[in-house]
């Protein structure tokens, strides 16, 4: 027996309702992107003057002397001393991944080809799902934003910013999940978190879907490999405290910030293609309506939407203009949602627009009597 009428027309109306909603979102996000974009910034991101010694040049020189042999922490502990940097809380460090596998095991040349290969990997793998998925026009719409994503790794010293590496792993990790490359997946998301801690919501969300969906030997793994790092991270916050002193400072202000749709959009711009932040603007709300779609679908497209909400919503509260860097880990996520978001919108577009069907109750005593 097929649906009663009523319950169709329910149906619709609901429907129906909830696109029109949808694309209010849509234009209301953007209108409120757009008007933070143009607006003046009480706090623009810092930007060393010429000649000036960055964050970068300052990993670059730990990675070097520990490649000589010196302590991670000695060399670290040093520089930042020596550049008028933090040094009192666990966060101002970074963890010794990164040094310690530039510095000791590839060297930095080798390191950047191998980086520069994981992205290409990364691009190839995508392309092929975002084209099955999306066809190919909205497809290759998200192959270049993915492109944009990534295209610092070819940087000369972008080797050493660890959330490079982070978000290379991490969309490593989401294309081999959806091949059911699930030890692969596991073991690259897990890399991805020690070399950047940013990486822990990307583990989080990929471990509580593992359990919600009864993939228990993924879970076990997730939760593993989160005990480890655990482990890791509890030895790294004792050395760093043992070498505290008084005249070590923290950071002016912490990093509470809330800054709101304002960081948010200073660190989607790390992709190339959206340096005006007028273009930013435009590219949030349509990657974030993208990735609705992507979570509706379910999946590893589910993994990716719930990963890239709680780290907006994360990066909302968390994060100095400075820190606008912070974006490398989430871009790729965020440039994966460009390539589904013509075909959201035109299924809300044609819901939104769909007439009510008619009540074919009423008509009948019409027909009736004729």
């Amino acid at each position: 027996m097929g649906e009663p009428e009523d319950g169709r027309l329910g149906i619709d109306r609901r429907a129906r309702a909830g696109a029109r909603w949808g694309l209010a979102a849509l234009v209301l996000g953007t209108v409120a992107c757009l008007a933070v974009a143009v607006s003046n910034d009480p706090n623009p991101p810092f930007i060393p003057p010429k000649g000036a010694t960055t964050d970068v040049d300052v990993f670059r020189k730990v990675a070097t002397r520990v490649g000589r042999g010196d302590s991670f922490y000695d060399a670290t502990q040093q520089e930042f001393r020596a550049h008028g940097y933090p040094t009192r809380s666990v966060f101002n460090w970074r963890t010794p991944i990164y040094a310690w596998f530039l510095g000791r095991v590839t060297g930095f040349e080798c390191g950047r080809w191998l980086l520069m290969a994981g992205v290409l990997l990364v691009v190839l793998l995508a392309s092929r799902d975002l084209v099955d998925d999306c066809g190919i026009v909205a497809g290759a719409g998200g192959v270049v934003s993915i492109v944009g994503a990534m295209a610092w790794c070819c940087g000369g010293n972008t080797v050493f910013f660890t959330e490079l590496w982070s978000g290379m792993l991490i969309a490593l990790s989401v294309c081999a999940l959806r091949r059911r490359w699930t030890a692969a997946g596991v073991v690259l998301g897990l890399t991805a978190l020690f070399f950047r801690e940013l990486a822990l919501p990307y583990v989080l969300v990929a471990l509580a879907l593992a359990v919600w969906e009864g993939r228990r030997r993924e879970a076990v793994a997730w939760l593993v490999g989160l005990g480890l790092f655990l482990a890791f991270m509890t030895a790294h916050t004792a050395i760093v405290q043992s070498r505290v002193v008084a005249a070590d400072t923290a950071l002016e202000g912490g990093w509470v910030r809330f800054g709101g749709l304002r960081f948010l959009l200073t660190a989607t711009q790390v992709n190339v293609f959206l340096m005006p932040l007028w273009i930013s603007a435009f590219f949030l709300p349509v990657s974030c309506l993208g990735l609705a779609r992507m979570v509706s679908n379910g999946g590893t497209g589910r993994l990716v939407g719930w990963t890239v909400a709680v780290y907006l919503a994360a990066f909302s509260v968390v994060g100095n203009p400075f820190n606008f860097y912070w974006g490398f880990t989430t871009a790729p996520l965020l440039a994966m949602g460009v390539g589904y978001a013509p075909g959201e919108l035109r299924r809300l577009a044609r819901l939104a627009c769909r007439r009510e069907r008619p009540d074919k109750s009423a008509l009948a005593p019409v027909v009736a009597t004729a």
